[in-house]
């Protein structure tokens, strides 16, 4: 699964944010800005912090700082998953990627939304078929299986 890891460490001054890019960071609902970044937040005060990437579910937090104790917070942006129905004609085809068997036709599968992904549909008797797609919530791929000659 990819992720985003947030860091959060205190200083004797401040809370600093540390995360890998393209995550924006929001404090109280306000840009701080964008990652990577110290960012500086004051100590014994709640701050609801929220950091947004897109293609990534947000996490959401409320930290105090505290000046005289060290303290760490880490937050795992999840990647989104859209939905994707695979069917083909005739049903049963198996559906793979990279290796792995998703399912067999027709079903509805889960991948990370926005990934670009090649899926292969294999059924005995018909010629194997690839499909390339970036996945997008609602997406549907329909394959008409070819006969072996």
């Amino acid at each position: 699964m990819n992720e985003d890891a947030i860091e959060m460490v205190t200083n004797a001054l401040a809370e600093r944010i540390k995360t890998t890019t393209g995550a924006d960071v929001f404090v109280d609902g306000a840009k701080l800005g964008v990652t990577p970044g110290s960012f500086e937040l004051p100590c014994g005060t709640e701050a609801k912090l929220s950091i947004k990437k897109p293609t990534f579910v947000a996490a959401d937090r409320s930290i105090t700082p505290a000046a005289d104790q060290p303290n760490k917070l880490v937050l795992k942006l999840a990647k989104m998953m859209a939905s994707l129905k695979v069917t083909s004609a005739p049903a049963g085809a198996t559906i793979m990627t990279g290796g792995k068997s998703l399912g067999v036709t027709p079903t509805t599968i889960k991948l990370p939304w926005g990934e670009p992904v090649t899926l292969t549909l294999t059924k005995p008797g018909f010629a194997t078929d690839v499909e390339k797609t970036t996945p997008r919530p609602g997406a549907t791929i329909r394959v008409t299986l070819k006969k072996k000659k």
